[in-house]
């Protein structure tokens, strides 16, 4: 950056802090911010860091690794970084959504030094653009009223391109290698963020790194070949292989069924304990069959150079420690390839018109600015190999992130989040290319002008879009639920106390097991995690499709059973809910007691509990 860019680069900063933390104060202000309870996936978040300050509070081991167990969905980074902030201002989804808020102010930063760094000459015109851009993104700042991973997923994600960027942009050797540390250390950290944001960031890298640098093609090239020459293709274990994969993918594709003990037993999913058996099998085999060659292996990838020696020591190697623990394994497929929610066929213009419409309706402060959005990226990829290297792989990064997006059977809008940022750096080098081009034609005379204009222009476009109350208001409103919902889950909370197991037929995003366990821990700080109320899947019931088989089971001390009649709304997929239906007629004329024990009218929950006599009676003696 040259001297006189650089308060001018100071003064950009100061204004997106001022604008950012201004608005994160307006939400913080906003009517039922430190009220309104969060839904599933942020209760379930914010509930992740509880129980990590608790870990590191009690200096336990014991609870920091069963937590980690419990990572297995969501990797437990951010939560990590949330605990000290649990554990100074007490432990509360509010110190989440607070957290989470606040870091929309070291996000928004990060992109404009991203920015600075993605153009010689011009990178400040490119990191005010694309941060203020951000900034007033309607659907990033509802991401900020929430206990999410979005916000601070768009920080970690920009953090490893700013190292990698300003790697791609340094010439001088010493340098190239630290930055391209930093960038394998941060991608990690990304993964253990979110699996799926260090795919869609690192994977990008190593693709630029195989494609820019000769040197490292050859050395892919030599392990692969080497690897190819050292397989035994015709021995009899290769065709076990052979035969177990076409095993797994029948069983994926089309799944088996037999009897045990008169139990009906269907396995129809390959990617869990199946697959994890494979790699076993075939790691034991080697190591006591092929250890001096494995020992070559080793030594010749912890002694690779650069890039490999950092990508596989930094990011190959944790990741795939990882991924050796079982649950952690499957659970990594299963979010990868998470569910089907695209309505029609892929091949549909609900493919064609859904992010693009997302990004128009709820990332652009305007729908001609979203649509500014979509030309220039297509600009930019029509004049893809006249761009110089970083802005390539800039534009090469977002179209390849957009491209995933559209493919995952998962749509939802916020799946665009981390690709927008990228997305908003496109617009923002198209922007400079242009004034390149015209800049040749009538010379540099204005330049230095442009340059000057990057403080003027971040208050025009943070002025033209102010974060409007009302709007966030309607936001915290459809992102949260009432207050009242708390009184359901202190009295759930108030008669699991007694039980050891417990549960509650209708989970919904109304009435989630992080939920009712972030108000157990309020009313109830000592309650034992075991005893928050959890699926029948977790209690030792996994496959069991027969509600009388459940109930008669007895392994259940409390029944919840939720009526969400009164509500007025739907409140959407009930959890378990092909078992729901027969576990209530179960109940009906059970052993168990009936007992009503919310009901709040019209608008409002009715809980009924069902407990065990001895438990029963046990409470009342106390």
């Amino acid at each position: 950056m040259a001297r006189h860019t650089k308060p001018l680069a100071l003064a950009v900063a100061v204004i997106l802090i001022y604008f950012t933390a201004h608005m994160v104060v307006m939400m913080m202000g906003l009517e039922g911010w430190a009220s309104r309870p969060p839904l599933w996936d942020p209760a379930t978040h914010a509930l992740d860091s509880i129980h990590f300050a608790r870990a590191f509070r009690h200096l336990s081991p014991r609870e920091f690794f069963v937590q980690l167990h419990y990572s297995a969905m969501w990797p437990p980074a951010i939560p990590v970084l949330q605990a000290p902030f649990q554990m100074i201002f007490g432990e509360t989804w509010l110190v989440s959504r607070n957290w989470t808020a606040w870091m929309a102010v070291p996000t928004v930063v990060i992109v404009f030094v991203t920015g600075l760094v993605s153009h010689k000459r011009f990178g400040l015109i490119v990191g005010a653009i694309a941060a203020s851009l951000l900034a007033v993104s309607p659907h990033f700042q509802d991401y900020c009223l929430q206990e999410m991973l979005e916000v601070p997923g768009i920080f970690f994600s920009m953090l490893t391109l700013f190292f990698y960027i300003s790697y791609l942009g340094q010439a001088d050797g010493r340098r190239n290698a630290m930055l391209w540390r930093w960038t394998c250390l941060s991608g990690i950290l990304l993964f253990f963020c979110k699996f799926n944001y260090a795919v869609i960031v690192m994977l990008p890298i190593v693709i630029c790194e195989f494609c820019c640098w000769s040197d490292f093609r050859k050395m892919l090239g030599k392990a692969l070949l080497r690897f190819l020459r050292d397989v035994r293709w015709r021995s009899g274990f290769m065709r076990f292989i052979v035969l177990y994969t076409i095993f797994l993918i029948y069983v994926e594709k089309v799944g088996i069924q037999f009897d045990i003990d008169g139990h009906r037993i269907f396995i129809k999913r390959a990617l869990g304990n199946p697959t994890y058996l494979l790699l076993c099998i075939v790691f034991v085999r080697n190591y006591f069959f092929n250890k001096p060659l494995l020992n070559t292996y080793a030594k010749a990838l912890w002694s690779a150079p650069e890039p490999l020696h950092s990508l596989l020591r930094f990011d190959v190697l944790p990741a795939l420690v990882w991924l050796s623990y079982p649950d952690f394994f499957k659970t990594f497929f299963i979010f990868m390839l998470s569910e089907k929610t695209r309505r029609s066929d892929f091949w549909s213009m609900e493919t064609v018109q859904f992010y693009p419409g997302a990004l128009i309706e709820n990332y652009a402060p305007h729908p001609l600015v979203g649509a500014v959005y979509l030309i220039a990226l297509s600009v930019m990829f029509a004049l893809w190999k006249r761009l110089p290297r970083v802005s390539r792989f800039i534009v090469g990064l977002t179209a390849f992130n957009l491209a995933l997006t559209i493919l995952h059977p998962n749509y939802q809008v916020r799946y665009l989040m981390t690709s927008v940022p990228m997305l908003l750096l496109v617009v923002a080098l198209a922007l400079v290319h242009l004034w390149e081009y015209l800049s040749q034609r009538t010379g540099a005379r204005w330049d230095k002008a442009f340059l000057w204009s990057a403080p003027v222009l971040t208050i025009v476009i943070l002025s033209a879009f102010p974060p409007d109350p009302d709007r966030l208001e309607k936001a915290l409103i459809y992102y949260t639920q009432p207050a009242k919902v708390t009184e359901g889950f202190a009295a759930i909370c108030r008669e699991s106390k007694t039980g050891e197991k417990n549960t509650l037929v209708g989970f919904s995003n109304y009435m989630a097991p992080a939920s009712i366990a972030l108000q157990c821990y309020v009313d109830f700080p000592d309650m034992p995690r075991s005893k928050m109320p959890t699926t029948m899947e977790s209690l030792g019931l996994s496959g069991e499709d027969n509600g009388e088989k459940i109930v008669a089971s007895d392994l259940i001390d409390h029944f919840f059973v939720m009526d969400y009649s009164q509500l007025g709304f739907d409140v959407g997929r009930l959890q378990e809910a092909p078992i729901l239906d027969s576990v209530k007629a179960a109940l009906a004329h059970s052993h168990y007691t009936p007992k009503e024990i919310l009901n709040q009218g019209p608008g409002g929950f009715r809980i009924l509990e069902y407990s065990k006599s001895t438990i029963l009676g046990d409470s009342s003696k106390r």
